[in-house]
C-alpha cells in the first residue's frame, strides 16, 4: 500500500508541475516583451517540469511520453540559451503548452 501511495503523490506532483509549465508558457503571451529575469523564470519553471515529467515516463517506460518532454527541456533549459526568432518562439510555445495540457 506505501509504494501505491507514494506512486500517486508523484502523479500529482507531475500534473502540478505541468499545469504549472502550462500556465507559465500561456502567461508569456499576455504581453509582447518581458523582463529578461521573467524569461529565466520561465525557462527554469518549464526545464524542471519538462525533466520530471520525462523521468516519470522512463520509469513508467512510456517511450512516447518521454521525447515530446525530453525536446521541451533541451529548448527550454535555462543553461544553454536556443536562439529562435520570435515567431518560431510562439510556436515552440503553443506547442509545449498544449504537451503539458494534453501529455502530462
Amino acid at each position: 500500500m506505501q509504494e501505491k501511495r507514494s506512486r500517486t503523490i508523484l502523479d500529482h506532483l507531475a500534473y502540478i508541475l505541468g499545469v504549472l509549465a502550462a500556465i507559465v508558457i500561456l502567461i508569456s503571451f499576455l504581453k509582447a516583451e518581458w523582463s529578461y529575469k521573467f524569461y529565466v523564470y520561465r525557462r527554469s519553471i518549464v526545464f524542471i517540469s519538462a525533466v520530471y515529467i520525462a523521468s516519470m515516463a522512463y520509469i513508467d517506460k512510456k517511450e512516447w511520453y518521454l521525447w515530446p518532454f525530453l525536446a521541451i527541456a533541451v529548448l527550454f533549459n535555462p543553461f544553454v540559451s536556443i536562439t529562435l526568432a520570435q515567431e518560431a518562439w510562439r510556436v515552440v510555445d503553443l506547442l509545449a503548452a498544449l504537451t503539458f495540457i494534453f501529455l502530462r
